[in-house]
């Protein structure tokens, strides 16, 4: 595999919002042993981590509004 054919699949690894999509793909792209993507897979579960933690805020925070809505 050419370097920016792995660069490009390395990014994938950033692209999902589940932590089992997160784990999988870090899982399959590091037994790949891509070589230059070691920060890209880094920053792809940082930007996953990050879509995660707003999701579950925002879903808290939607349950609460609606709660609150609904007892009016």
């Amino acid at each position: 595999m050419d370097p920016s054919t792995a660069v490009g699949l390395a990014q994938v690894s950033g692209a999902f919002c589940d932590t089992k999509l997160r784990d999988d793909s870090q899982k399959f792209l590091q037994t790949r042993e891509l070589p230059g993507t070691e920060r890209i897979l880094q920053n792809g579960k940082e930007q996953v981590n990050a879509c995660i933690e707003l999701r579950t805020m925002q879903t808290r925070n939607l349950a609460e509004y609606l709660g609150k809505e609904a007892s009016r």
